[in-house]
């Protein structure tokens, strides 16, 4: 009895490791990726916010990219503007 449920002990801890090792490996959506960069959770995204977990923040492409999803021209991006450029 002690050998069944060592058995499955190990096999749940295996699972569960799996899953998060798969978790890790997932991509996240251009919508998560809006709500991690959102960090002052008000919908939209300041320039500062738009860099965040950028490596490279001097490319200039980045700002033309920046300013050509800012429909509105308010030097935001809310999440739409943000979801329409990652079509």
């Amino acid at each position: 009895m002690k050998r069944i449920a060592f058995l499955f002990t190990l096999f749940a801890a295996t699972s569960l490791f799996a899953e998060t090792e798969a978790e890790k490996n997932d991509p996240i959506t251009p919508s998560e990726a809006f709500d991690l960069r959102d960090a002052d959770k008000n919908g939209a995204l300041t320039w500062d916010e738009y860099l965040k977990y950028r490596v490279d923040t001097s490319d200039p492409k980045l700002r033309k990219r920046f300013d050509k999803r800012d429909k509105d021209k308010n030097s935001e991006l809310s999440r739409e503007e943000f979801l329409a450029g990652k079509k």
